[in-house]
């Protein structure tokens, strides 16, 4: 067929507005946004499509009870009869009312037949909800989402004044919640917890924790607990307490006598332990590190170490003048010149004489996101060296921002296993006569470790325990843990 260019020109403008009246066809018809409502019982939660009709929001009302019990609908013509359990509702399509049993409920809107569906007003839905429970219904606009019957977690606060204070949040299910701090703020998001709890402002006649505010928002709830210095969050009771408490300050240079000159001198009045021992290294630092304060480096791949005891905590008495803690910090000092001759980053959990408990040193570990944790004891027991690893079961790392404290390493017992053969395998190539041994043990707090964590024990070499202050075998475990750190860094190092 032949087109002559006018008739071509007119078909083309036929064409061209017949696809614009489509596509504003297609415009006009698009239903706005859907939006979403969380609904939230004591055994489950579910969401719910809300639908924009006349103006209006609406709700598919059978959807939501078949959520919460057995439903059946009957049709005829305009009359829409609902049977929720034992109760039977009747609406008529176009009514701002209708009846539940023998009450009489006023809708916000005309009820609504769509396919089938019933759909109310969801203003309505609040009032009417209870007529069927027989329970009650609390809607929570910010982040929309309706409790009913006394679904959803609530808290309760409780401080506990004392030196330093503490403050007991108390949840009715366990939580995970998401935290973050911001200088004196700690901030608790719970994103993916069903808190029910209305909005609170709660101050506190307290040196340390002065208030806490709580408040909702479209991604769910969140506390801020502000305090004059940096707090931590202990959990327990499988999730449901968290303690807030403050961050363990953790004195490296405690006194004169811990101290040292520039030139490393001991001090006049240096403790008898450093006097007695010229093998113990004389380095120490001064300061102190706080969680969350730049003091503790955070890096990709950062190494803590431990030297255990310490302070008050005098550890074994290795011999009538010489005690574990002595030995544990030489040997240590030593460990870190080697990884930091290497090019690693680390971080001494005690650089002094110094007492911490078991739980202050897991919390600074993992606050700063170690990748290693070395623990290092000293014995008379036997002779050679011992690496421990955690016995908990192997599992796969748990996602999410919450690790139970108990069994916080069970996600790393891998990656420690590789470790501590490591370790095996490089005091072999050093001292091939010396007995060196792996095994699981309840060492504290290897459980508590969130990275690749092993505990190490130094014994005398012939059985004398005057061995252990030998600079030459204190430098052969530092050499061995620093080679053994560094030939795994390339398994052990992930995005942190």
């Amino acid at each position: 067929m032949r087109w002559n260019k006018e008739a071509l020109l007119q078909r083309q403008f036929r064409i061209t507005g017949i696809a614009v009246a489509v596509s504003l066809c297609f415009l006009v018809a698009r239903p706005a946004e859907d939006k979403q409502l969380t609904i939230i019982t004591p055994q489950s939660s579910f969401s719910v499509l809300l639908q924009e009709r006349e103006g209006k929001e609406y709700i598919d009302l059978q959807n939501i009870l078949d959520q919460l019990g057995h439903t059946s609908a009957t049709i005829e013509g305009d009359n829409f009869k609902l049977r929720y359990d034992r109760l039977e509702a009747h609406f008529k399509s176009g009514q701002t009312s209708g009846k539940v049993g023998n009450a009489s409920v006023q809708l916000a809107g005309k009820f609504l037949l769509e396919n089938d569906h019933g759909l109310v007003p969801f203003a309505s839905l609040v009032e009417l909800l209870p007529h069927f429970t027989g329970g009650h219904a609390e809607y929570h606009e910010i982040s929309r989402r309706l409790f009913v019957n006394g679904g959803g977690t609530r808290f309760s606060a409780e401080l506990k004044k004392g030196t330093p204070s503490t403050l007991a949040l108390s949840f009715t299910a366990s939580v995970n919640p998401r935290i973050t701090s911001e200088g004196g703020k700690l901030r608790l998001s719970f994103s993916h917890d069903p808190l029910a709890t209305t909005a609170q402002n709660l101050k506190y006649d307290d040196p340390l924790i002065t208030s806490l505010h709580y408040s909702e928002n479209e991604n769910g709830g969140e506390m801020v607990i502000e305090a004059s210095e940096p707090l931590l969050a202990s959990f327990s009771d499988k999730g449901k307490t968290i303690v807030l408490s403050a961050a363990p300050k953790l004195a490296t240079a405690t006194s004169s006598a811990e101290t040292q000159t520039a030139s490393g001198t001991p001090a006049a009045n240096s403790t008898a332990a450093t006097e007695s021992n010229p093998n113990l290294s004389s380095t120490t630092s001064s300061g102190s590190a706080v969680l969350g304060e730049p003091s503790v480096p955070h890096t990709r791949y950062l190494i803590v170490i431990d030297p255990s005891h310490g302070g008050s905590e005098r550890g074994a008495a290795l011999s009538e003048k010489l005690a574990e803690k002595d030995i544990t910090l030489a040997i240590a000092r030593r460990l870190r010149a080697e990884l930091n001759d290497r090019g690693l980053v680390t971080f001494m959990i005690r650089d002094s004489d110094s007492t911490i408990s078991l739980d202050q040193r897991a919390a600074v570990t993992n606050t700063s996101r170690a990748a290693v944790y070395v623990a290092i004891h000293a014995g008379t027991l036997g002779h050679g060296v011992r690496v421990y690893t955690s016995m908990l079961p192997e599992t796969a790392p748990a996602p999410g921002t919450f690790l139970p404290w108990e069994t916080a390493q069970s996600g790393y017992v891998h990656n420690s296993r590789i470790l501590a053969y490591s370790v095996i395998d490089q005091i072999t190539k050093n001292q091939s006569k010396l007995p060196v041994a792996m095994m699981p043990a309840p060492v504290r707090p290897l459980n508590n470790i969130a990275g690749a964590a092993i505990a190490i024990e130094v014994a005398p070499q012939n059985g004398d325990a005057e061995s252990l202050t030998n600079s030459n075998y204190q430098q052969m475990v530092a050499n061995s843990l620093a080679a053994a750190i560094v030939s795994v860094r390339s398994s052990l190092e992930q995005p942190r």
